[in-house]
């Protein structure tokens, strides 16, 4: 078959990838950056058809870019007449389609931003298939603090997945993917920040990558506190993280978490403002919070 991914979900796209070289087990596979392989792809595919292989079902060829331009376009519609099965991939990371397939021999699937309703049924069947002993509390706790970003789910489920076997969770009685072996953890930095904890909070943070990932994380959290503790209804809210957070933040006051609060909003603006050298904002933001203790 010939397939054409496309969407931001790229966690989602990623694994409609890795389940088609599972179908094809012994495949030759081919990965390509559209952007800057464009020739080198075109080129691959013609060998495979001089070759007789493209149909064959021995070869895998992925052309994954951000978006396709209206050239490539056109070069793909010549695949529209080709008969027979193929295990090319066309995988376009875009919002909206840039191709339009005129036949149903083509696999088209959208992989675009989850509702949260739709990323709390997408975990459910992951879980699933993946066979993962993973509570429901912990994975409403996901989605209260990733949303519907399944990529930064996966991650951690991944985690688990891979560290579970072998690795006893310690510092948390949930056994919420907190690993002696130094894994980085969102839960355990959350529970650092709000504790005050300085050495979890080097010990656990994230990279320069994933740090506004975080950082909004950690907003959330703070503000599902101040809301707790005001005792404003959010129903959004998972009862679990709540109280999870309520012990962490324990030991400060009202007046210290708004103050937390208004200099993570500060922190966030400045990042985005430009005024913060990521490689060192961890030791910014452990500057700032000493105005908080």
């Amino acid at each position: 078959m010939l397939y054409y991914l496309y969407g931001t979900g790229w966690m989602r796209g990623k694994l409609c990838v890795d389940n088609l070289r599972l179908e094809h087990a012994g495949a030759r596979f081919m990965h390509f950056d559209l952007e800057r392989q464009w020739n080198e792809f075109c080129d691959a595919v013609q060998a495979e058809v001089r070759s007789h292989n493209l149909f064959g079902g021995d070869v895998i060829l992925v052309g994954k870019t951000e978006k396709l331009s209206k050239d490539q376009v056109k070069t793909l519609q010549l695949l529209d007449s080709d008969n027979g099965n193929t295990t090319l991939v066309i995988w376009e990371l875009s919002t909206k389609p840039s191709w339009k397939p005129k036949t149903k021999r083509i696999v088209i699937k959208e992989f675009n931003e989850l509702s949260l309703a739709g990323a709390r049924n997408w975990v459910a069947d992951y879980i699933k298939d993946r066979k993962l002993s993973v509570s429901k509390e912990v994975v409403e706790m996901l989605i209260e603090i990733f949303g519907s970003k399944i990529d930064f789910i996966v991650q951690e489920l991944e985690k688990y997945a891979t560290l579970h076997a072998s690795s006893v969770p310690v510092g948390n009685s949930q056994g919420i993917f907190a690993w002696e072996s130094g894994e980085r953890n969102f839960f355990e930095w959350i529970r650092s920040v709000l504790e005050h904890d300085v050495s979890g909070i080097d010990r656990y943070a994230p990279s320069q990558e994933q740090f506004m990932q975080y950082l909004t994380g950690l907003i959330n959290a703070v503000r599902t506190v101040i809301l707790s503790r005001g005792k404003t209804r959010n129903g959004d809210v998972n009862p679990f993280w709540a109280k999870k957070l309520m012990h962490w933040s324990s030991g400060k006051t009202d007046d210290q978490l708004q103050k937390l609060f208004s200099l993570l909003l500060e922190l966030d603006l400045d990042i985005r403002g430009g005024k913060v050298d990521m490689g060192q904002v961890v030791l910014d933001l452990k500057t700032r919070l000493i105005t908080v203790k």
